[in-house]
């Protein structure tokens, strides 16, 4: 969901969607709190965090760790038989007049979308992706879903500042990048730290190469 939204427009989208959990960087706890007496549908919260749950200040409940709950699921998933006409995903309009629209992608659309850029990126198992692009809009251009498909590594660098790309920056060379999304206002100050830090770049601002051949 899209974290700049007011409360009472958040939790419009929650309650439309009937989201029985919502899963929460420990950074946004503060507006899930703001939501969470709003929220009819809600069983629980999944915090995503480094931390212990009893080392997290929260007055949500119940709540969960994410990194526990993958420690404990099983490493084999028996997928269940889909109509793959059925709701996938869901993302809401935001500026519009009135409460949020949402728009839902069927199993199929998702899919066939990723099948499409995997294979016109060339995305492999040998790559990572970075993915800038929040994932509340439209589910980050698919890419997420893509770079899975493809078995791709994912680089997901949670919230930063434009002002301030520094980290970002050397996320990039510590996990070595090969590819990525992002608004192109983004990739020339990108490209300036690159040069600062007398490291290579392409045209598209990358320190690394968008393809290998």
């Amino acid at each position: 969901m899209n974290l700049r939204l007011s409360p009472a427009d958040l939790s419009f989208i929650v309650n439309h969607a009937e989201a029985k959990f919502i899963f929460v960087d420990e950074t946004l706890i503060p507006i899930a709190e703001a939501i969470g007496p709003m929220c009819k549908t809600v069983k629980g919260y999944v915090i995503l965090t480094d931390k212990k749950l009893s080392d997290v200040n929260t007055k949500l409940s119940p709540i969960y760790s994410y990194e526990e709950l993958l420690k404990e699921a099983k490493p084999e998933y028996e997928w269940p038989n889909l109509d793959e006409k059925s709701a996938y995903a869901a993302c809401y309009t935001t500026g519009t007049t009135g409460n949020p629209k949402g728009v839902y992608y069927s199993h199929r659309d998702v899919y066939l979308h990723s099948m499409a850029l995997a294979m016109n990126a060339e995305l492999t198992y040998r790559d990572c992706f970075f993915q800038r692009v929040p994932m509340f809009h439209v589910m980050g251009w698919g890419t997420p879903q893509a770079a899975t498909m493809a078995g791709a590594k994912l680089l997901l660098p949670g919230r930063y500042i434009a002002e301030d790309l520094g980290p970002i920056v050397d996320l990039m060379v510590q996990e070595k990048v090969t590819t990525g999304n992002g608004a192109p206002t983004i990739h020339p100050a990108d490209a300036s730290i690159h040069r600062k830090n007398g490291e290579k770049t392409g045209a598209e601002g990358h320190a690394f190469p968008l393809r290998r051949h």
